[in-house]
């Protein structure tokens, strides 16, 4: 038996075990990547001093140029494994615009393990071979069947510590490790060879994101079979156009250009990447990668297409009624002769979006509403329409699915209810499993795999939004109340109390809470948690957010949780007296209800055609104003007015509506003389608030920024100030190389 000095950094219930690479809570491994690791590492070594990003980014990946994004997901996996906050760290915080900072009290220490003589511990099933990364040895050992024997009879040896050791210097950190690496070095090499040799060792994958695009206005885009180009669509101001990139040459060309009050959905390649199919104006046509004359292929389309892998037949999703009331799945010839619906859906279980072919051609995925108001991803068996769910986590939106290769599992840009971000999951099939494949402070909606599963391109969208306040529409006094970094403060909800007090939904990382702070910036305090968006009561006593299958009160005084509703509820929005909450509800159609805030049975307040959201009672609660979807995402809604006790609508408006883009609220708001509603509107790339006279009358602009987006606004009860969530928001192709 010999001894072998182990070195050990320790903080809090932690402790990294540099012999066995491994972080120790409570002497129990907490699973790390290798990446996830060295970033520790890192920061624990250099602890209370700042770490630049670019210094953080070249040691991790000396040899490689990859984006910010992947430095900023190994520290989010970090802090989960820590239990780290970002806006209230213990351990890691993060320094604005300049990087991080462990800032625990860090202690390092030096213990003596007996060892069994001759015998060299380490673990080939974890080594990284990815270029510029060398390998990790890790704790498992290669010895031979009597030596397993041997240990297994022994009991474990127990370290025996000695005294705390000062901080070292980086010269006798390298001696001590010299001395050991010394010893190891030639075994572990020995084994090494053995092991890769006998062909037990998979080549490491790294996944990396590189930026394709940096316009900031992608919508959607795809990716060809060979992975070697992205067609992608740029919406700007309402002009739409189709482009064409060469990922490894990096050019690009315009291959459609926009047309007047044209709206562009739906790419994808052919599967011998000769043509791009793309939705416009209600028809699918079909164009030459390279540009050419458009080939109408279907007359009545929307939404998206999914080719069959022969590219014999197409498959989409068609809404027979303006309240998309009822979806069927349609497959046709990639001519758009012969269609035939394959199974048929009404609400509230009704087929949303993304149709898939699977790769063997035997089933349809797709995303689909439950009656629960949860989403979920369906299959539709191609022999027989047979409908069946795919198990997995109730998520609030589900955007987008694609199949890997191998039909074993897809790929699905889906929310949860635990934040305000869509991630990138991988989901089993046919068992279900869910497990994230990105996990940052970013939202994901448009996907598109290569036919080799290597290559996941993906639409990201890239924002930072702040509270701000600011008497009426004076915008030269506006003020900022908010700061910090990778914060969402008040995207989906802003509301102000009786007393001059603004409630809003924070979301650092994505992760929802709600605040409380004063109109001048003062007294910021926590108010929940747990709960995030939806509307807050005129008192300040509750908020009424949507949670998984309905509509939740929240006290803020006790935290005590009541629901109020069951379903697909969305916008929730309060009476001026308090006593009522009236929302959207996606069930057999989409409607208002509202219900008393005290509970008791939801009613039903319209029933006319399109989809009204976004609902905003008047001053004298008689009103209610709301955006009314006519034809999907293909329209600017239309500035609606309908009575509070139910009925046809009174008043309609066609305004230039800021449309979310799937971060934000598409808000509205009344005056405080119920005369006029207030709306956003972005034009020229800045959004500004813009007013609608009840009268008639043209509606005129009321702020003047020239700058930044407005993501979210509330008046407060005099109509005297303004809260606003207001930012950057970009939305760009990033390519996902080894999405795994």
């Amino acid at each position: 038996m010999s001894s072998l000095i182990s070195y050990f950094y320790r903080f809090g219930d932690f402790a990294v075990d540099m012999d066995q690479r491994v972080l120790l809570r409570r002497d129990k491994p907490v699973p790390l990547t290798p990446k996830v690791f060295e970033t520790l590492l890192i920061l624990v070594e250099q602890h209370g001093r700042i770490v630049g990003k670019d210094e953080l980014m070249n040691r991790l990946w000396p040899d490689s140029f990859v984006e910010e994004a992947n430095l900023t997901f190994n520290i989010q996996q970090l802090r989960k494994a820590l239990g780290d906050h970002a806006r209230q760290p213990i351990y890691i915080e993060t320094v604005a615009r300049r990087g991080y900072r462990f800032i625990a009290e860090v202690e390092e220490v030096l213990t003596e393990t007996g060892v069994p003589q001759g015998r060299i511990s380490v673990r080939p099933d974890n080594l990284e071979t990815s270029a510029g990364n060398g390998f990790a040895a890790g704790s498992e050992s290669l010895p031979s069947a009597d030596v397993l024997s041997e240990m297994a009879a022994r009991p474990p040896a127990q370290p025996a510590p000695l005294p705390p050791v000062a901080r070292h210097s980086t010269a006798r950190r390298y001696f001590v490790w010299s001395s050991v690496g010394v010893v190891l070095i030639g075994g572990l090499a020995a084994v090494v060879f053995w092991w890769s040799s006998a062909g037990n060792v998979a080549p490491t994958r790294q996944m990396k994101f590189e930026r394709l695009t940096a316009n900031g206005k992608t919508k959607l885009a795809a990716v060809s079979p060979d992975g070697k180009f992205v067609a992608y669509i740029i919406s700007d101001e309402g002009q739409e156009s189709l482009w064409l990139k060469n990922v490894a040459a990096g050019s690009e060309v315009q291959i459609l250009p926009p047309a007047k009050d044209t709206r562009l959905h739906g790419i994808t390649f052919s599967p011998d990447g000769n043509y791009i199919f793309y939705g416009a104006k209600g028809m699918l046509f079909q164009l030459p990668v390279l540009g050419d004359t458009p080939k109408k292929v279907l007359p009545q389309f929307g939404g998206s297409v999914s080719i069959l892998p022969d590219g014999k037949q197409i498959t989409f999703i068609r809404y027979l009624s303006e309240g998309e009331e009822t979806a069927h799945v349609v497959v046709a010839n990639a001519d758009g002769t012969n269609e035939r619906i394959l199974a048929s859906s009404k609400r509230p279980n009704i087929f949303l979006r993304s149709p898939v072919w699977s790769p063997d051609g035997k089933v349809i995925a797709c995303a689909a509403l439950t009656s629960s108001g949860t989403q979920e991803v369906v299959t539709v068996r191609v022999a027989d329409g047979v409908v069946s769910s795919v198990p997995s986590p109730p998520w609030a939106t589900v955007w987008e699915i694609v199949w890997r290769p191998d039909g074993k599992s897809l790929l699905v840009a889906a929310g949860d209810y635990k934040s305000i971000l869509n991630q990138i999951w991988s989901l089993s099939y046919p068992g279900g499993e869910a497990r994230r494949i990105t996990d940052d402070a970013h939202n994901y909606r448009s996907i598109s795999l290569s036919a080799n599963g290597r290559s996941l391109v993906a639409v990201r969208a890239e924002a930072e939004a702040h509270l701000w306040a600011m008497p009426g529409g004076d915008t030269s006094q506006a003020k900022q109340l908010t700061s910090g970094f990778e914060k969402y403060d008040g995207v989906f909800a802003i509301n102000w109390t009786t007393d001059d007090k603004i409630i809003y939904e924070t979301a650092p990382s994505g992760r929802p809470a709600v605040w409380r702070i004063d109109a001048d910036g003062r007294n910021l305090k926590e108010l929940s948690a747990e709960a995030g968006g939806g509307g807050a009561s005129p008192d300040g006593k509750y908020l009424v957010y949507q949670s998984e299958g309905g509509l939740f009160r929240l006290s803020f005084n006790d935290g005590e949780k009541k629901r109020l509703t069951t379903g697909a509820d969305l916008d929730a929005a309060f009476s001026p007296d308090g006593q009522w909450v009236v929302f959207t509800r996606y069930a057999d159609d989409v409607a208002l209800w509202k219900v008393p805030l005290e509970g008791g049975e939801a009613v039903k307040l319209t029933n006319f055609l399109g989809y009204p959201h976004a609902p905003a009672i008047s001053p004298d609660g008689k009103f209610i104003a709301f955006y009314r979807d006519r034809s999907g995402m293909m329209s600017f809604p239309a500035l609606a007015v309908a009575p509070i006790d139910g009925g046809e609508i009174v008043k309609e408006f066609d305004v230039q509506i800021e449309r979310p883009q799937n971060f934000g609220k598409t808000a509205v708001q009344w005056t405080s003389d119920g005369r006029a509603i207030d709306y956003v509107s972005l034009r020229d790339g800045v959004s500004n608030i813009w007013r609608q006279p009840l009268d008639g009358s043209p509606p005129f602009q009321v702020t003047n920024f020239t700058d930044r987006r407005i993501f979210n606004f509330a008046s407060s009860p005099d109509g005297k100030q303004l809260a606003l969530s207001r930012g950057a928001f970009n939305r760009d192709v990033v390519l996902i190389t080894n999405p795994y």
